[in-house]
């Protein structure tokens, strides 16, 4: 579960509305920026990267359309390894309250039993 969590943060689009608007933070979007008047991302257990070329074989086409050009966030790697063992975390923090209104996951990997 740990792992799901950290891998939500790590490579998760996340759709928002605040007052009078909405945004989608696409971090698997080179672009996207950690840091604006609105949030930033932070890690905990080393530094954060966001490299890696995107090496999965599908991507979303639901909403929201994910731009899948890199794997997302990651702590030292591509990865946001177990917590507990390794210390690594991203945090978001807003600057006033947020409603988000869905997680889009995206988990480029097989685990060694062949499951995603």
């Amino acid at each position: 579960m740990r792992k799901i969590m950290a891998t939500m943060v790590a490579v998760g689009a996340f759709a928002f509305a605040g007052a009078a608007n909405a945004a989608i933070l696409d971090f698997t979007d080179p672009t996207t920026p950690l840091s604006t008047a609105a949030y930033t991302v932070t890690s905990t257990g080393g530094v954060i990267t966001n490299s890696q070329p995107q090496d999965g074989s599908t991507c979303a086409t639901k909403l929201p359309v994910l731009a899948c050009e890199v794997d997302g966030l990651g702590v030292t790697d591509d990865e946001v390894t177990n917590t507990i063992r390794t210390g690594e975390s991203l945090t978001i923090t807003f600057n006033q309250d947020v409603a988000i209104d869905g997680i889009a996951l995206l988990d480029l990997f097989q685990n060694r039993q062949g499951g995603i």
